[in-house]
């Protein structure tokens, strides 16, 4: 039974376009690769490419019967082994070509998929793994990161301009949580750099269980994050740095194991209260924000 070939093989594409050019140069090979199917021949198992007649009227209106019949007379190649007629369930001549069983299984085999020349390129912008900056890379990280990058490479041979971005989180109280932890361990920097990633998360695990156990080490951690962002130039803020990069650093040595690759790093910290200050000026200006319960929202 005839299926639609949904991918867009080379050998389609070339039985398309000796179609075009035998019938009419106005119908490009890709319009008419829409319309071969895909079938097995019943008696020796072996793949072909079926066009039917109802396609054929479709596309070549003014064509007669005897046009489509005279395409059993389309030169055989490496590629074309043979080209002959059959009836299909419906009594509806076919024009079934015969392909060259060792081509076919290789240009499946090898994905060699054609350039579409209907194509328009676009800018395509994907986000994917997102690591946690201070933690092992793990299993629930690996699944988005393979994806992200499988999409990134179909895209670009597709001829695609992709932008490549992970977004890391490395902002907010659970920052002062690890600050906390590395306090407790007393860490030095050397010794960060040592191990960076296991050396920090049992930095977060301390810190962590302290912050549950005592209140006062969770205003604790609560102050050290405010600290981070009242205060541009402070020993925390260079350990925060300095952090950032170690943890850059760790992951990038397992995305070049992987195979995987980025544009760009975007941060947590780049939509700080700093940044959106403007913004939320410019929404209060516009009276587009109200306040409710002693909170400002979106109207």
């Amino acid at each position: 039974m005839a299926k639609s070939l949904k991918c867009k093989l080379h050998l389609n594409l070339k039985i398309a376009s000796e179609l075009s050019s035998k019938l009419s140069k106005d119908i490009p090979p890709t319009t008419i690769s829409k319309y071969l199917l895909y079938g097995i021949n019943k008696k020796n198992g072996k793949a072909n490419l079926i066009f039917p007649f109802k396609s054929f009227k479709r596309l070549f209106p003014e064509s007669s019967k005897e046009d489509f019949h005279s395409l059993v007379k389309l030169p055989c190649d490496d590629v074309l082994n043979s080209v002959e007629t059959s009836l299909s369930s419906e009594n509806d001549p076919n024009i079934v070509f015969n392909l060259d069983q060792q081509h076919f299984i290789q240009d499946v085999l090898l994905d060699k998929y054609s350039s579409n020349e209907d194509f328009k390129s676009q800018n395509i912008v994907i986000d994917y793994s997102s690591p946690n900056v201070a933690k092992p890379f793990h299993m629930g990280h690996l699944r988005s990161t393979i994806i992200g990058n499988f999409l990134g490479n179909l895209y670009e041979h597709l001829g695609h301009k992709v932008t490549r971005l992970t977004y890391l989180g490395d902002w907010g109280t659970q920052f002062g949580v690890l600050q906390l932890g590395i306090q407790m361990l007393n860490l030095s920097n050397a010794e960060l750099k040592r191990d960076p990633i296991q050396q920090l998360y049992n930095a977060y695990i301390v810190g962590n269980r302290l912050v549950e156990e005592e209140e006062s080490a969770a205003e604790e951690a609560r102050n050290a994050f405010c600290h981070l962002e009242t205060k541009d130039n402070s020993p925390i803020m260079e350990r925060w740095k300095m952090i950032r990069k170690v943890t850059v650093n760790e992951l990038e040595k397992m995305y070049t194991r992987l195979g995987v690759k980025f544009d760009e790093y975007h941060w947590e910290s780049m939509y700080n209260a700093k940044a959106f200050a403007p913004i939320l000026q410019m929404m209060e200006s516009n009276r587009l924000l109200e306040e409710e319960e002693g909170k400002k929202g979106c109207r």
